[in-house]
């Protein structure tokens, strides 16, 4: 049995210091309902997003036309689901899905020279993050994002980056535009970075999925670094398990994901820029530490 096979069985482990306890197996696989939960909704909530940037972006094509990208950052919202049925002897992660759906912050841009490459798009926003990751006030609808989804309140916390890109293996949005005969004919790829980990050690999943347009029955190719589900049966839509060093040796992806690696660590490392709202609320521990005076800076 392989290490990843393993690492999602639900017999009992083995760990440093022998069989693990029933309460140190319940929290791997509530740790991996979390997962289950992150990567799933994640990739549906892109794939929304993937069809209506497709919507609006051929709909626009030659007025006021957008850009053929978009950056989401994804945060988790609890749904307040009571966990895992009490009849179930032997519960695995799909026991504990559905406390967390994951909601997306947008950016989207006009099209134009500044826009028109995607690797140097996302770098330009690791610049952005990483010149101003001492900067207080900063807003993330002002700063970072053009649309925020409603259901992102206060107690919502960032897990990761998706890109919503009309580029694909078959051509570039600039090529398939004014030849698809409708928004439903566009074809679009999605990249996305996760921290799935419930603890506060990062575990980075990677999801690279494209959407082939209605002449091609919608087919959706997706591969993902981690389960979305215990059981094949119970995943929003059938994929592949890959090492992230597959992924990587795509050429096509890899320029790509590099960058989306690269602002995802200066976003990990500016936690204040990727609260949902922006600075957190007044009375919270963390916006008593941005507030505290700093000994030697005049007010």
């Amino acid at each position: 049995m392989n290490a990843m096979t393993d690492r999602h069985s639900s017999q009992p482990e083995r760990g440093v210091r022998g069989w693990l306890s029933a309460q140190e197996q319940l929290g791997r696989v509530q740790a991996l309902g979390f997962q289950y939960d992150i990567t799933s909704t994640a990739l549906q909530r892109m794939l929304a997003i993937n069809s209506g940037h497709a919507k609006v972006t051929w709909e626009r094509r030659r007025r006021d036309p957008i850009a053929p990208y978009t950056i989401a950052l994804l945060f988790a919202t609890p749904t307040g689901r009571a966990d895992c049925s009490p009849d179930t002897t032997v519960p695995s992660g799909d026991d504990f899905i559905g406390a967390f759906d994951v909601h997306a912050a947008n950016r989207v841009w006009l099209a134009g020279p500044e826009a028109s490459d995607l690797p140097d798009l996302l770098y330009g926003l690791e610049t952005q993050v990483a010149e101003q990751r001492a900067a207080d006030g900063w807003v993330l609808r002002e700063q970072l994002t053009t649309d925020v989804d409603d259901a992102i309140t206060t107690g919502s916390f960032w897990v990761g980056i998706g890109v919503s890109s009309l580029d694909t293996p078959t051509g570039t949005w600039a090529q398939t535009g004014d030849q698809a005969l409708s928004q439903a004919h566009v074809p679009g790829t999605i990249r996305i970075l996760l921290n799935v980990a419930s603890s506060p050690i990062p575990e980075l999943a990677w999801i690279v999925a494209e959407r082939r347009g209605i002449s091609e029955y919608n087919t959706k190719t997706i591969y993902s670094t981690h389960r979305m589900s215990h059981s094949e049966f119970t995943a929003p839509y059938p994929y592949g398990l890959v090492s992230p060093d597959h992924l990587a040796a795509n050429g096509w992806h890899e320029p790509i994901l590099r960058r989306i690696h690269g602002l995802f660590g200066a976003l990990h490392t500016s936690t204040h820029f990727t609260r949902p709202l922006g600075r957190p609320p007044k009375g919270s521990l963390w916006r008593a530490a941005l507030d505290k005076p700093v000994p030697g800076r005049r007010s």
